[in-house]
């Protein structure tokens, strides 16, 4: 009941706001205090969009940048909880290598994308080398901290009840840690998506990105706002995908 309340509020607060800067996106735009062409109105925008929404480029787009997001999450997702997990349930190796994890995170990566582009081209995959490599830290840190939290005792009493490895790690660390994990995974689906579409818009032939970018040099403000429409859209059916997920994950 306490969960269900606070999403309610939650999406409350949410549609308020949307609601408000649409409202002041609106006035601004009639009264044109800004000039049209760095804030054009709210409903060219949108009729744009829909124009949009109606040929294949708009579609072949989205379906790139969705996929390269979804394949850097889930290379972030494997490789965090992969070395996080054994990391956390060594209390050494967590001490000497949380610190370490917890510096690289602070690094600001887009200085590497550069890299990232020499190494792997413009293609597919520097984008979801890029976003992995976002994603990967925070998930990993969340996988450190919920593994190394288990209490022992519960590890003892597995043990002692003749559980494997596998069965250890299925029956008590990913449950014990499940909380840490999975807002790891929240805010690691968020940075992925950020690093795959600050990508496609720095270097990209493809994806939601890409057409930001020609829009922007073209000058077309309408076209520019109906893709930045598009990725916040894209955005939030992700998370509110995951959001299900973690949710059906977390009543089991």
């Amino acid at each position: 009941m306490r969960s269900a309340r606070l999403d309610r509020q939650h999406v409350a607060v949410v549609a308020v706001f949307l609601l408000a800067v649409l409202a002041a996106w609106m006035g601004v735009s009639r009264l044109e205090i800004i000039d049209p062409l760095i804030l054009p109105d709210l409903g060219a925008v949108t009729i744009r969009l829909v124009e949009m929404s109606t040929t294949a480029a708009l579609w072949e787009s989205l379906a790139v940048t969705t996929l390269r997001i979804l394949a850097a999450f889930a290379i972030a997702m494997v490789a965090g909880l992969l070395i996080g997990v054994p990391i956390g349930r060594s209390r050494g190796t967590s001490l000497a290598y949380t610190p370490l994890l917890a510096n690289l995170s602070a690094v600001p990566l887009f200085a590497l994308y550069p890299v990232l582009l020499l190494v792997f081209g413009i293609g597919d995959a520097s984008k979801i080398a890029f976003g992995t490599l976002n994603g990967f830290f925070p998930i990993v840190l969340a996988a450190i901290a919920g593994a190394s939290a288990v209490p022992n005792n519960l590890m003892l009493a597995a043990r002692a009840m003749g559980a494997s490895r596998l069965q250890q790690l299925v029956t008590v660390i990913i449950p014990g840690a499940l909380a840490e994990i999975l807002a790891g995974l929240r805010l690691g689906l968020a940075l992925c998506t950020l690093a795959v579409f600050g990508g496609e818009i720095l270097g990209s032939t493809a994806g939601l990105g890409y057409r930001l970018a020609v829009a922007s040099e073209t000058y077309l403000s309408v076209d520019v706002y109906a893709y930045v429409l598009t990725a916040l859209i894209l955005t939030a059916v992700l998370s509110i995908a995951l959001s299900l997920i973690i949710r059906s994950i977390s009543r089991k």
